[in-house]
């Protein structure tokens, strides 16, 4: 796996290089997030980056075919693998094209379920014990899928961090992976996620100099879907319930006080958890960043412990403490 590292450290300065290209494009072509009355910003940063996901990830690909032609490395896929490619694909484009002219959300949301309909055949579920008729199981476990999306899309509402969720979400996969089966596809799109979230942290930690777009927080929630059913198919639903807790609680408590408010689920109002120390109490964004950094450090050693010595009860503790930072962010000082 010498060459995998050694091609991920190259995609690691490509993404650099990409999205400082694309922050000078974007600059001269207006592709711009506007402030307005109900965001998080007072300034235009450009946006649309996470385009360059896609792009990177499709030349990595072809990077790995090569070396797995020159039998240089070996990998095994999941099942169907050129829909998990499609998927990534489309969703990126649509996503892109909604950067720069927002689609409607019943649009999005009809491609959403569409692609994620058609990529359940990458999960195996044979492996999934499921005491309910098997089409129904597939009706909920697409809704989950779609509904990850969404959650993780709603979180690209502060500098810096959805970008830092990736990254510990992935660390924690790679973790998973290197200690049980690092000649996986999983393996390497677990890094590939960690080293381009990475790199650009480097551009939207606060002040963020770029934003990543709903083509970005698209692709990046669709991938969580994807690693976190995985482990639903291993029963390891343990590690599913930590790896997404907080975008799963933030997200459906906000979503739940919407509707009891009389407002659609998907408004854009940034009224989730996380962001009301920036919105009502005024702190600078690097604020919730340092604490999110310190709970995913938590949440890191508690998943080492569920992954390298089988506890698997310690979900609960990733429950309880995601359940802290929440009331933590509600407070006033």
């Amino acid at each position: 796996m010498v060459y995998a590292y050694t091609v991920l450290l190259f995609v690691f300065f490509l993404t650099i290089f990409f999205i400082n290209l694309y922050l000078k494009i974007s600059l001269k072509r207006k592709i711009i997030d506007k402030p307005q009355n109900y965001n998080m910003h007072d300034k235009e940063v450009p946006t649309g980056a996470g385009i360059i996901f896609l792009l990177v990830y499709l030349i990595l690909f072809i990077l790995i075919k090569i070396l797995e032609f020159n039998q240089l490395i070996e990998i095994t896929y999941p099942n169907r693998f050129y829909i998990f490619c499609l998927s990534l694909i489309f969703l990126s484009i649509i996503s892109y094209y909604d950067d720069i002219n927002n689609l409607h959300p019943n649009i999005r949301f009809f491609f959403q379920v569409l692609i994620v309909s058609m990529s359940m055949s990458l999960i195996d579920f044979q492996l999934i014990s499921f005491y309910i008729p098997l089409k129904f199981s597939l009706i909920l476990l697409t809704f989950y899928w779609v509904y990850q999306i969404n959650c993780t899309n709603f979180m690209d509402g502060l500098d810096g961090f959805l970008a830092t969720y990736s990254i510990f979400f992935s660390l924690n996969c790679f973790i998973y992976f290197y200690s049980f089966n690092n000649e996986s596809f999983f393996y390497l799109f677990s890094l590939f996620l960690l080293v381009i979230c990475s790199a650009f942290l480097i551009f939207n930690k606060p002040s963020a100099k770029i934003f990543m777009g709903d083509s970005g927080s698209i692709f990046i929630g669709y991938s969580i879907g994807f690693l976190s059913l995985f482990f639903l198919s291993i029963l390891r639903l343990d590690i599913m319930i930590s790896l997404i807790c907080y975008p799963f609680i933030d997200c459906t408590l906000t979503i739940i006080n919407k509707m009891l408010k009389g407002k659609y689920p998907w408004e854009r109002l940034f009224d989730y958890n996380f962001l009301k120390p920036v919105k009502l109490y005024n702190k600078p964004h690097s604020y919730v960043l340092k604490y999110f950094v310190i709970y995913n450090l938590g949440l890191t050693i508690n998943l080492f412990l569920q992954i390298v010595y089988d506890y698997r009860y310690l979900f609960i503790i990733s429950i309880i403490y995601t359940i802290v930072l929440i009331i933590f962010f509600n407070r006033k000082n």
